[in-house]
């Protein structure tokens, strides 16, 4: 039996930032760090999914935070247009939610950038 199964978004987003410290924890012992969480999305069609995701930047300068954000977004739309995402066959990336300043009160050591943003990933095929 084949399965057509969803591909881990958020580690295809990790994979593609791999030059960076992104996880999907959170790590204020280094001056500049992200995380990506999945927070919905749906599926565009019987091979397509289209999963939200957000990009939280931390940094200890506001700078430094909207920088790096605003490079997340164009490596990832970059990578979307040469069609793989961290691995992943992908047919766009949509930005949901430009890069904005949106502190998080318990970790007052680091300043937040986040973005939202809809990666089409194609699912994977699975024997069983």
């Amino acid at each position: 039996m084949q399965l057509i199964v969803p591909n881990d978004a958020e580690q295809a987003v990790i994979d593609q930032l791999s030059d960076y410290v992104v996880g999907t924890g959170l790590d204020t012992e280094r001056p500049l760090f992200a995380r990506v969480l999945s927070v919905g999305g749906g599926q565009r069609d019987l091979v397509t999914d289209e999963p939200l995701l957000t990009l939280e930047v931390f940094a200890k300068l506001e700078s430094t935070a909207s920088q790096t954000a605003n490079l997340f977004v164009a490596i990832l739309q970059q990578a979307a247009r040469e069609g793989r995402l961290g691995g992943v066959p992908c047919y766009g990336l949509r930005v949901v939610s430009l890069p904005q300043n949106y502190p998080l009160p318990s970790v007052p050591t680091h300043k937040r950038y986040i973005t939202t943003i809809a990666p089409a990933l194609r699912r994977s095929v699975v024997n069983l």
